[in-house]
């Protein structure tokens, strides 16, 4: 007696899916009249389809991951089957938004996190300042063609290797900055007021003793003038500026003459 033979039936055709998708859609062989319609993946079973005559289906399936292959074959009455249809699962899924540090005006590296593997790439406007992979634990560093001035808006993106990309952070540059030390005249005993130049804008303080005996602001051309006790011959007096963003310079040491 001969053994009952199987058919190999037309496999089924089906449209690709992502994984932002739960519905998976395609035709039915001609051929095909009646049966079943399995779609699966190596772990489970996603959805049945009963087929009676319909050219086409459509089901409702869980949302998969990027990279899943997701299996589709009819199965007839009699127990034939068509060699499954694979699809991959697109990525259409953008990386989240990058946290990104501080940045301030005195560095060229712009550090944060990101989706893990992800290119990150740093703007100002439509220029690019610099771009960099994030590693396995979504960590970045990237290096900017140049320092960046105070205030100026960074705008910071991350790219998967679907070339989806995240929405923008934006960073402000920071002022890190310290003053230039002030430039100071000279102090005499008779001395009471000390004049110089410093940062516009910046807070100037004179020091004596490691005690404040006077502070005021530079103006917006920097020349600043500074109320201080009459001091003797030969003390030493420290002059320093200390900016909006609390940068503080380095002190002009000035001996006091008679």
């Amino acid at each position: 007696k001969k053994a009952l033979e199987m058919k190999t039936l037309t496999r089924p055709t089906v449209t690709p899916i992502s994984d932002k998708d739960t519905l998976i859609k395609g035709k039915i062989p001609s051929d095909f009249k009646t049966g079943t319609l399995s779609i699966y993946t190596n772990e489970k079973t996603l959805a049945t389809v009963k087929i009676n005559g319909e050219k086409t289906f459509s089901a409702t399936i869980a949302k998969q991951t990027a990279g899943t292959t997701i299996y589709t074959r009819v199965v007839d009455n009699a127990g034939n089957k068509s060699a499954p249809v694979s699809v991959k699962v697109e990525d259409k899924t953008a990386p989240t938004k990058p946290t990104v540090n501080s940045v301030g005006d005195n560095t060229t590296k712009v550090t944060g996190k990101a989706e893990a593997g992800s290119t990150v790439t740093v703007k100002m406007g439509s220029t690019a300042l610099g771009k960099a992979k994030s590693n396995s634990s979504g960590k970045f560093t990237v290096t900017m063609t140049k320092k960046q001035k105070a205030g100026k808006v960074l705008s910071v993106t991350a790219t998967d290797k679907a070339g989806n990309t995240s929405s923008v952070k934006q960073v402000t540059v920071a002022d890190k900055t310290a003053p230039s030390i002030p430039s100071v005249n000279t102090v005499t005993t008779k001395t009471t007021k000390v004049t110089g130049k410093a940062e516009a804008n910046s807070t100037v303080y004179v020091k004596a003793s490691k005690k404040v005996i006077g502070s005021a602001k530079a103006p917006s051309k920097g020349t600043f003038s500074i109320k201080i006790p009459k001091q003797k011959a030969g003390k030493n007096l420290y002059i320093y500026a200390k900016d909006k963003a609390k940068n503080v310079s380095a002190s002009r040491k000035v001996t006091v003459k008679k």
